[in-house]
């Protein structure tokens, strides 16, 4: 019926004729003629992706939505591939992703087990092909995952209480020959439409912000809401005088007053007397958070910000929120919010709960946005959707004019993430606790699963770490190394613990970093949390080497074996952008080296991991070429990032080390020789040579003695 009346209402809107008075027959000859019309439409709500090709992305035309009390326009079927497995992603609290989407393996008979909201989906078909679909949104509605009875079914709406026409963007779908391909696929679809290009970018089309090429500190795991002017200052003088060469302050929350958003009796003096404290040669750069609404969840009325006020709505929560639909209003607030920072010598930001947009604008009443839509629609603005999408652009473009760095936080949504402009670094998990082994296990699965579809747009933010954490303290750190993400210390500037630090970066603090984001091996995304088994992740490295990081989540006395193939080593490009295919396997084989025992062997057909417990372990993959094959620099956790213009042949091996110390390679037969570097075989084959540290691009030849 809500079909039937769009399409009256169509049909008048395009006449666009004042009625005075129809006869019977007429209405009649009409409303029969509208029902033909409509009987088409409501074919074309259901797509069968069997039948569709390659990719693409389906837009409905001249599309006439009537939303009904929950704000939703229609319920289309997906006629989905019979799928051996596959990973719907979707969050808690939908509409609100908060800072982590949950992926739920599912089979053809468990579909109904999911929950509304599902913003993205894999899956493997039967013929060893992957599917993957993106739901989309404009400023006229989005779409998002249900089911029906184990049907798949896309919503279009808005949650409020506004009819819409025009051309709609429902969804993009991506078929490929492995997972990665097609995730990375159906977002250049989405991003190269017509209705969606400009609105954000892939991964390796951004500028991947400078202050994250190096080591943090960030205050939210150690003082949480305790910051002071006083604490914050003793921090910061301590990182400056540390061995541990962190070149960036976050200041978390904590700092500002939740009815102005200005600094806090805690800062007597300003935020600006941290700024000043700034040294060039150790904390280079400052960040500061704030919440996308101003206060967490909103500043709550009467509110404090001046002039910006009065073009501000108060929600059902008793929140201000720029008008819906205002560019004016939002640009005023941004500018408000975020113009302060660079003034007060701040050089990036993160803003956190970016996606409580979206449910204030639909009416939500309880006082975090966090808990879910409202019953109905009775307190939406006409349109939230529009009212969100207007409100992202103007963040972004905020951003922009302040011309500080970004760190995204809360922000897996739809309509977030699709309108997320040039911002390349974002959380892709839940909060990290330190001492926490339960949250620990929780954390790193979900940082590690959210790649394959959020790092298509995205490096992810692994949260910051306690070098120290005595159940995660290194774990934490390699997962951060192969992250490619920002890196940042959470702890105490005297208690940090150096040998899990040291392996992230150069003396300077500049972070070694992977090619790509690491990812889960193509079996393993497919792979739940709780399942008996190790989990496996793999990140690509300079030179043709990859890292593989296997991981036990059970308990102690829960010991799974599994082992490393040449197949893994070939997928280590699944997240590289462009992608061009996997890696061919080098004809002489490949080097396993085990970091964490110093030892290493040339892989056969597969190389066995066994783990008792929770736990981890780091393999580092390095091609064999000519007899040689050179891991790298081994005190660091991706050794070979730290080499580069490696040439080979049958008599010699040569290189430069961007910052030298000891190295190992592995050598078919014969003996190496070089000036002023003495090697030591650590077993058949494996060489290792104390180098002096940090000395810069250090060029070393290696002769072969038979």
């Amino acid at each position: 019926m809500l079909l039937i009346l769009g399409c009256i209402q169509n049909l008048i809107f395009k006449s666009n004729m004042k009625i005075k008075k129809v006869s019977n027959s007429f209405l009649f000859f009409a409303i029969l003629m509208v029902v033909i019309s409509c009987s088409d439409k409501k074919k074309a709500l259901q797509f069968d992706l069997s039948k569709m090709k390659s990719s693409g992305v389906e837009v409905y035309s001249d599309y006439v939505g009537i939303p009904d009390s929950l704000g939703v326009f229609d319920a289309i079927e997906l006629k989905l591939p019979h799928f051996e497995k596959g990973v719907y992603y979707s969050g808690d609290w939908w509409p609100t992703g908060a800072n982590r989407v949950y992926g739920e393996i599912i089979s053809n008979d468990s579909l109904n087990t999911v929950n509304e909201g599902g913003i993205f989906l894999l899956l493997k078909l039967s013929d060893d092909k992957y599917l993957s679909i993106l739901p989309l949104a404009d400023e006229r509605a989005y779409s998002w995952f249900d089911t029906r009875e184990d049907n798949l079914m896309l919503k279009v709406g808005t949650h409020g209480k506004e009819s819409i026409e025009g051309d709609v963007p429902l969804f993009a779908w991506a078929f490929a020959g492995n997972a990665y391909e097609a995730c990375q696929l159906v977002w250049k679809e989405t991003l190269d439409s017509e209705h969606l290009t400009g609105t954000t970018k892939l991964r390796y089309q951004k500028k991947y912000p400078e202050p994250f090429e190096y080591l943090g500190w960030c205050s939210w795991e150690q003082f949480h809401l305790n910051v002071t002017q006083e604490n914050m200052s003793q921090v910061i003088n301590q990182l400056n005088e540390s061995e541990i060469p962190v070149r960036y302050f976050l200041l978390d929350d904590g700092h500002f007053n939740r009815q102005s958003i200005e600094s806090n009796e805690n800062f007597p003096d300003g935020i600006s007397a941290l700024t000043k404290l700034k040294k060039e040669d150790r904390i280079k750069w400052m960040g500061i958070w704030y919440a996308y609404l101003g206060d967490n969840h909103g500043i709550k009325i009467p509110g404090d910000i001046g002039s910006v006020k009065k073009d501000m709505i108060t929600s059902a929560a008793n929140i201000l929120l720029p008008s819906p639909g205002s560019k004016k209003s939002a640009e005023n607030f941004f500018n408000y919010l975020l113009s302060p920072s660079k003034i007060e010598g701040f050089d990036f930001l993160k803003i956190d709960f970016q996606t409580d947009a979206l449910t204030y604008y639909a009416g939500a009443t309880h006082p975090e946005a966090i808990g879910g839509l409202p019953k109905n629609n009775s307190e939406a603005v006409d349109n939230p959707v529009k009212a969100s999408v207007i409100l992202a652009k103007e963040f972004h473009k905020a951003v922009e004019n302040t011309g500080l760095d970004l760190m995204n936080c809360n922000w897996h949504q739809t309509v977030t993430l699709l309108y997320s402009g040039e911002s390349v670094a974002g959380r892709c998990s839940e909060d990290y606790k330190v001492g926490n082994e339960a949250k620990a296990k929780a954390h790193l699965y979900h940082s590690y699963a959210a790649m394959p579809w959020l790092g298509q747009i995205a490096w992810g933010d692994h949260d910051m770490f306690h070098s120290n954490d005595a159940f995660a303290g290194r774990m934490m750190a390699v997962s951060k190394a192969i992250s490619g993400g920002p890196v940042y210390l959470s702890d105490d500037p005297t208690a940090f613990l150096a040998e899990n630090i040291d392996p992230l970066c150069f003396k300077d603090g500049r972070l070694l970093r992977p090619l790509a984001p690491a990812a889960p091996l193509p079996d393993d995304l497919f792979k739940s949390f709780e399942e008996k088994s190790l989990y496996k992740v793999v990140a690509p490295l300079s030179n043709n080497s990859a890292a593989i990081v296997v991981y036990n989540f059970g308990n102690e006395g829960q010991t799974y074996k599994s082992s490393i193939t040449p197949n893994d080593y070939a997928n280590a490009t699944g997240m590289m952008q462009p992608y061009l295919g996997r890696w061919k396997v080098p004809s002489e084989g490949l080097f396993v080296y085990d970091w964490y025992k110093s030892t290493g062997t040339l892989m056969q057909d597969k190389f066995q991991v066994e783990i008792d417990g929770f736990g981890d372990k780091l393999y580092l993959i390095s091609p064999v070429i000519n007899g040689w094959s050179l891991v790298g620099r081994t005190d660091k956790y991706h050794a070979s990032s730290a080499i580069e213009d490696i040439k080979y042949s049958k008599e010699q091996l040569s290189f430069v080390m961007l910052e030298s110390g000891p190295i190992t390679f592995y050598l078919d037969k014969g003996k190496p020789i070089s000036e002023n570097v003495f090697f030591v075989e650590k077993s058949k084959g494996v060489w290792v040579g104390d180098i002096i540290k940090g000395m810069k691009n250090l060029k070393i030849k290696i002769k072969r003695i038979l």
